[in-house]
């Protein structure tokens, strides 16, 4: 079976064409560079394919081209403070909305028979304490959750119109444990990265932009895709016409609490400040309840609980402190 993953070179789609790749899959990458980077661990295992999800027509000859029987599409510009910046919004929609729409319809005219879109948790309203549910209406409250909202209910309406005959929509909290994209700048820029890296390197103080009372859903990224390749067996087997919008998440705490785990499971001892650049909305709670909701062709439709169980927040953060930590070695950082 053939699978055809945007943003396969990334964090998380390191970890999926690996596992596809595990389960027997045949895997192409799509992506606008011609060429993988040197730390990509698959190049000889996993196919590429170049196209601008921009460019309609290219995308269209590539998917005609490969001829995939599923599309897994996870390429997005993601980074939410970015999307703030006026010079930065509309890249933003082009990119999430637009690049979503001309791969729907390209998918479309190649007769692909499963889509997986990547949503986010952020396309939830954020001015509830209690955690979000499949159910909930979407949107969000920044430029880059209503570029990815905007995405999902594009593909949501391709599905009931009959152009994508299988949909997964996946909602993920926080994933952690970025340590497979090794000396990548932009991964270090996250929290749990950001935290376990300066800890491991002992720096005498570590800044961070928001608040230690933010919570959130907290998941690793081994539970993360396990969840997925799960749901995509479920999605095979429930009826062809079937839609699923699920929640890929694990336990929630505050940015404090996961600060003082990291601390604790590092011995850590130097100073900590908080609330240095904050970003312009930062909702207090973004928590996921276990939901997921199945939707046929019929209008026949579900909301119920998955029975995933995702790995205590320290095992996961002890973890990925290991990775790390060999990681960190490996690159003579430590």
């Amino acid at each position: 079976m053939k699978a055809l993953i945007t943003g396969g070179t990334g964090f998380i789609g390191r970890h999926l064409s690996r596992a596809m790749l595990y389960e027997g899959y045949e895997v192409y990458v799509l992506s606008r560079k011609d060429r993988f980077t040197d730390d990509y661990p698959y190049k000889d295992e996993v196919n590429l394919v170049v196209a601008d999800l921009r460019d309609y027509y290219r995308v269209e000859d590539a998917l005609k081209e490969v001829r995939p029987d599923i599309v897994i599409h996870m390429a997005a510009l993601t980074p939410v403070r970015f999307s703030f910046d006026r010079s930065m919004t509309i890249e933003y929609m082009r990119v999430n909305y637009e690049g979503t729409v001309n791969l729907v319809e390209a998918a479309n005219e190649a007769g692909v028979d499963t889509f997986v879109y990547y949503s986010t948790a952020e396309v939830y309203f954020g001015k509830s304490d209690t955690p979000h549910r499949t159910y909930e209406p979407i949107g969000g409250e920044t430029p880059y959750a209503f570029s990815k909202a905007a995405g999902e209910l594009y593909v949501r309406y391709a599905w009931s119109s009959g152009k994508l005959p299988r949909l997964l929509v996946l909602r993920p909290a926080n994933t952690y444990d970025r340590s497979i994209m090794g000396a990548e700048p932009v991964s270090r820029g996250y929290f749990v990265e950001k935290t376990v890296i300066s800890m491991l390197k002992n720096l005498s103080e570590i800044p961070y932009d928001g608040s230690p009372d933010s919570k959130r859903s907290w998941i690793h990224i081994s539970d993360h895709v396990e969840f997925v390749m799960k749901s995509l067996d479920l999605l095979q087997k429930v009826d062809k016409d079937c839609m699923m919008i699920l929640n890929v998440h694990g336990p929630e705490a505050t940015c404090g609490k996961v600060f003082e785990l990291c601390r604790e499971l590092t011995g850590w001892s130097g100073e900590v400040s908080w609330m240095n650049n904050p970003r312009p909305y930062d909702p207090k709670s973004l928590t996921l309840e276990n939901s997921s909701y199945i939707e046929l062709r019929s209008g026949d439709y579900w909301e119920i609980a998955t029975d995933f169980e995702p790995k205590p927040l320290r095992e996961g953060l002890k973890l990925t402190i290991e990775n790390w930590r060999r990681k960190l070695e490996e690159l003579g950082e430590l």
